[in-house]
């Protein structure tokens, strides 16, 4: 049976967002000696987080960026949007970096470079250090973080100790090219499931994890193991 969505606390106003937080960079045209790029903050619940901000909603990005120009940039999006940065972490490592652009046959031709990144650094010490300050009325989670090491590990902890207490939100997102294993995928889903108060997917995401299987049947499914509302989008089609 579903569960209802906990009460938001007025002591606790703040929806502390986690997830990727990257650079999308866009192919512009061929220059004599090679490409001409053009980089973009990104990464979707960092984005979320950007919107939230924009909406004057309290919220904070719980997050690791780099300690580099490119994490620098990310930054400054995040506090020129007045966002709350006391939970995201800087590290030494590089930036995610999705590359978007035309192949010879001029076909969209995206690949991600995420190996080793900052953004999925993100440790269990890190959640044990900022625990005093992670204190919400809701977590929204998702994408690829979800079942990369260690982030992984990080973020199931952190929807462990707030679940029974706080709203937990879940976009899946699937990046097969950040993860292929759909089994792996929909291991973590079932995982969150039962600690999961807002479920959003895609109809794309449905068809790449459930061929064949209808909307509506997984949605019951997913409301009787415990979710109390359940999102699909149809991209043109409206949700």
């Amino acid at each position: 049976m579903s569960r209802d969505i906990p009460d938001m606390n007025a002591e606790q106003e703040k929806i502390v967002v986690s997830r990727e937080a990257l650079m999308d960079v866009f192919a512009l045209e061929d220059t004599s000696t090679g490409v001409l790029l053009d980089a973009r903050v990104g990464g979707s619940l960092f984005n979320v987080a950007i919107g939230l901000a924009r909406l004057a909603q309290p919220e904070a990005f719980f997050g690791a960026l780099s300690t580099g120009f490119l994490g620098d940039r990310l930054l400054k999006s995040l506090q020129t949007e007045a966002g709350d940065t006391q939970l995201t972490l800087r590290v030494n490592a590089p930036t995610t970096l999705g590359l978007v652009g035309l192949n010879a046959q001029g076909s969209s031709s995206d690949s991600i470079y995420a190996e080793g990144a900052a953004d999925g650094l993100l440790t269990l010490d890190a959640l044990a250090a900022l625990e005093s300050l992670l204190s919400a009325q809701a977590f929204q989670f998702g994408s690829y973080t979800m079942v990369v090491e260690p982030m992984d590990r990080t973020l199931r902890a952190l929807v462990e100790r707030e679940h029974r207490r706080s709203v937990i939100a879940l976009d899946q997102n699937v990046r097969l090219n950040m993860e292929p294993d759909l089994a792996r995928w929909r291991n973590t889903l079932h995982w969150m499931l039962p600690r999961t108060h807002i479920l959003k997917f895609s109809d794309e995401d449905l068809g790449l994890l459930y061929p064949g299987v209808e909307a509506a049947n997984l949605a019951a499914a997913w409301l009787a193991a415990g979710v109390a509302l359940v999102m699909v989008t149809r991209g043109g089609a409206g949700a």
